[in-house]
C-alpha cells in the first residue's frame, strides 16, 4: 500500500519536474525552428534570384526542398529537445532517490525486503547508499528470514538481493529504469500533449 504511494509520489515528482523544465526547453526549440525556417526562406530566395533564368518548375523544387529539410531539421530539434526534457525528469528522479533521508531509505529498504526477500537472501547495500550493515540487520525482517548483509556493492544507491536462484535488483538506478519503462509514455504525453 505504501508503496503505491509512494510511486504516486515519485511519478508526480517527476510531472512537475518534467513540466517545469519541458516549457524552456520547448521555447528554445521553437526559437530554433523560427531561426532555422528564417534562414531556409533567405537561402530559398537568394535561390531564385541566381536561378532567374531557370524554368518556374525548378524554382519551386528548390523551394519545396528547402522547406522540407527545414520541416525535417526542426522535427528533429523538437524531438530531441524532447527527449532531453524527458532525460531530465529520470534524471532528477534518480538524484531524490539517491538524496533521501536515512530514515526513508531505512524504511523502503524494510518494505522491498518484506515483499521479496527470500530466506537466507543476501542483501549487498550499495557502498555509497548512505545505510549500513549494522543499520539493516537491525531490521526484523532480517532476522525472521535468516538473511545476511554486506556493504560493498558498486552500484549508486539501493542494494541488491542476491538469492539461491537469482538475484533482485534494487539499486536505485534499476529501480527507476523499471519506473521509465512503465512510465515514459505516460509522462511524454502530459508533458508534451499530442505533439
Amino acid at each position: 500500500m505504501t508503496s503505491g504511494r509512494n510511486d504516486e509520489v515519485l511519478i508526480g515528482r517527476i510531472r512537475a519536474d518534467g513540466e517545469a523544465n519541458a516549457a524552456a526547453i520547448l521555447s528554445e526549440a521553437e526559437t530554433y525552428r523560427k531561426q532555422t525556417e528564417a534562414r531556409a526562406e533567405v537561402e530559398i530566395a537568394e535561390t531564385e534570384a541566381l536561378l532567374k533564368a531557370e524554368a518556374d518548375r525548378e524554382i519551386s523544387g528548390a523551394r519545396e526542398r528547402k522547406k522540407t529539410l527545414a520541416a525535417l531539421e526542426r522535427r528533429k530539434m523538437l524531438l530531441a529537445a524532447k527527449q532531453r526534457v524527458i532525460d531530465g525528469v529520470y534524471r532528477s528522479a534518480l538524484a531524490k532517490l539517491n538524496a533521501m533521508d536515512k530514515a526513508e531509505k531505512l524504511a523502503r529498504t524494510d518494505r522491498l525486503l518484506r515483499k521479496y526477500a527470500e530466506e537466507g537472501d543476501e542483501i549487498v547495500l550499495a557502498e555509497n547508499g548512505g545505510l549500513g550493515a549494522e543499520e539493516v540487520s537491525s531490521l526484523p525482517v532480517v532476522r525472521e528470514r535468516s538473511l545476511s548483509v554486506r556493504s560493498d556493492g558498486k552500484f549508486d544507491g539501493g542494494f541488491v538481493l542476491s538469492g539461491k536462484t537469482c538475484d533482485k535488483d534494487f539499486g536505485n538506478a534499476a529501480v527507476l529504469a523499471a519506473v521509465r519503462e512503465e512510465t515514459e509514455t505516460e509522462i511524454a504525453g502530459k508533458l508534451f500533449g499530442g505533439e
